[in-house]
């Protein structure tokens, strides 16, 4: 195994970002490509996340409803199922309980 990429994606209604790691141990590299897709609808990101090279394995962070906002509900929920149907490749990946794991002086 010389590289393993990996790519994130938190989709957003307004804001859509976007980071890309890839190791290398034979170079012994860290690579980091950050980017975010300003006002994207699904079809802007399906786009990128389809043309774009060297992604790796592609995880998106699912929608939890965590009680804290009613509007935005359904618009989320249809943004991940078409992104889903559009890049069947994509893994949609549970954020819930990331806080017991990356603390608020990790983040500092």
């Amino acid at each position: 195994m010389t590289k393993q990429t990996w790519t994130g994606v938190d989709p957003g209604l307004v804001d859509t970002g976007i980071v890309t790691v890839t190791l290398d141990n034979t170079e012994r590299t860290v690579h980091v490509m950050a980017t975010a897709l300003r006002y994207a609808d699904v079809d802007t990101v399906a786009d990128y996340l389809t043309n774009s090279q060297d992604l790796g394995a592609v995880f998106v962070e699912k929608y939890e409803d965590r009680g804290t906002t009613f509007t935005t509900h359904h618009e989320m929920r249809a943004f991940e199922t078409q992104l889903k149907r559009l890049v069947p490749s994509i893994v949609l990946l549970s954020n819930a309980g990331v806080k017991k794991v990356v603390k608020d002086d990790m983040l500092k």
